[in-house]
Parts: structure tokens; sequence; C-alpha cells
């Protein structure tokens, strides 16, 4: 996607004037572009920069159009992980599985790369994908399920194959959230989906987000390599994620029994969220952390659910 730095570069080139310049950042866009398999746009980016006839504010209006794929380079930590024990000894396996991906092929088989990821909303899913990435020195790429999702099954099709090729040739991680409400409008989608899926072979992990586990038949969850189930956190995990985000703040605070046991209600990013709140309303006045005051956005949290 084009930088604020490469638009104010364009203006300015056309302001001074300057086609060569902008002729290399046009052509360092059809660049990017390119890597993230927006490959006709590329080669429409390059035409235009080579054309003549073409006017900047042609090209301008042409590099804003909307894309599928969005590149992020996380940088977050399997220790800053809160989910259970079991989800983290699981992504410890994917984890070794695939910086040893070698080793197997040596021996007629392959890593953990298809991994379906189903929970409630706010129990981590989407931040374990990021931590894979990062751990893995990996770009995450999230797929824009509804710039993927037309009204004609054609050319749904088209863009899928397109983004499997880009899958293969741009080794990441690959992100597909909110899958549900798509696949109940277009059923075909799903069907055509998971077979794209079962026959990739590529380098890239491939993560599938839903909040809906009977969305997908059992007979299809073979297509997937594991299957990891987020639940809401434990009691353990709440005192957790209050220590962890709290204790550098005050490092005395200890979330009491009855704070934890009125966030079992919520999920973690909820209570990630009482922390921040709290957190701010504590720095104004300069006070201590209130478990009474915690306890109170708890409630208040829950009570909208």
């Amino acid at each position: 996607m084009i930088s604020e730095e490469q638009i104010k570069g364009l203006i300015q080139a056309h302001n001074d004037k300057n086609e060569e310049k902008f002729k290399s950042i046009v052509l360092k866009l059809a660049e990017d572009e390119a890597i993230v398999d927006q490959l006709a746009f590329s080669q429409e980016l390059k035409n235009l920069a080579e054309s003549n006839r073409k006017t900047p504010t042609v090209l301008l209006n042409q590099i804003q159009k909307s894309h599928i794929i969005t590149k992020y380079e996380p940088e977050d930590n399997l220790s800053d992980l809160i989910v259970s024990t079991d989800i983290h000894d699981r992504i410890r396996r994917l984890l070794n599985e695939y910086r040893n991906s070698q080793k197997f092929k040596a021996y007629g088989r392959s890593s953990r790369r298809k991994i379906l990821f189903e929970g409630n909303k706010g129990t981590g899913k989407t931040y374990t994908a990021s931590v894979i990435a990062s751990e893995l020195n990996l770009p995450l790429y999230v797929v824009q399920m509804d710039k993927m999702v037309l009204k004609y099954m054609g050319e749904t099709s088209s863009k899928l194959r397109n983004l499997f090729n880009s899958i293969n040739t741009s080794k990441g991680v690959y992100l597909f959230d909110e899958l549900d409400r798509f696949f109940i409008i277009d059923k075909n989608f799903l069907t055509a989906f998971l077979q794209f899926i079962e026959q990739d072979f590529s380098n890239s992990i491939i993560i599938i987000i839903t909040n809906n586990k009977n969305l997908i038949a059992n007979s299809s969850l073979k297509t997937f390599d594991d299957v990891l189930y987020f639940n809401m956190p434990s009691q353990e995990e709440i005192e957790h994620i209050y220590k962890s985000k709290l204790s550098h703040f005050q490092e005395d605070f200890v979330a009491s029994s009855q704070l934890i046991f009125q966030s079992q209600r919520l999920s973690h990013s909820e209570i990630v969220k009482v922390c921040d709140e709290i957190i701010k309303e504590t720095i104004l006045p300069g006070s201590k952390l209130s478990q009474a005051r915690i306890l109170s956005l708890v409630k208040e949290k829950a009570s909208l659910f």
C-alpha cells in the first residue's frame, strides 16, 4: 500500500516537473504491488510510468486502488502470549517443526503449515498469528476478505487463484480472519477456498480464524494440519494478564480473588482493555490502582454482553 512519503514524493515531483523522480517512485510502487501478487496492477503502473500520454493525476488515482492483502512486520514474542498451556505447547511445536522443515522433507514429511484457530472473539487468535510470524521472522499478510468475496463466484475464484499464487511465491504467514459471515453468504466460496488450501504445497503458513467451529464440517477438518481451540481465559491466565499489564505501573499490585473471579466473564482482549483504562484513570490524579474501580470496570464491560 502506498505510504505517506511516497504520496508526498509524487506530488513534489509533479510540482517540480521532475519526470524522472516521478517515474522512479511509480516503478518502486509497481515492485511493491508485485510482491503482494497484485500483478495486473503492477504491470498497469509500469505501463503508465513508461507512457508520456498519462498524467500524474491518472497515476495517483490508480495507485489508491483497494488492496486484498495488507503486509505487517510484527515484533511480538512468544513469552508475551497469554493462552492455555496446551496452545502454548502446540505453538512451540509448530515453530519447531517449521524451523526444521528441511529435515522433514528429507524423510518425505512436511511441517505443520495449515492451521485453523477457533474460539470466541478476543481470546488471542489474531495475536497468536502475529507471534508466529514474529518468532519465525516472517511477514504477516492479513487478507482483506471483504475485498475478496465478490458478487460473482468466477471473479472470486480468479482472485483466490492469484492469492494462492502469492502464497506460493512470497513466503510468509497468511492470516484469513472473519470468514464466518462470508461463508454463510456464499457456501460455494467455502468449498473453493478449502480446495485451494488443500492443494497448497508452498513454504508459507496459512492460518484460518473462525468464531464458529460448526461452520467447517468435520470432513473438511482433515484439510488442516492442526486445529487450535481458544477458550475464555482461565483464572491463572487472568491473574497473568493483570500481573503483566499492571505490575510495571505499580509493582506491588496483586489482583484479588474476587477480581479474578468476576473477570472470568471477559475475554483476554477485554481484560487488557480494562487494564489500559484503569492506568489512564490513575495517571492524571497520580493515585494507586484501585481494586474496587477495576472491579467496577470489569462489571461494566461484562454488562455489555
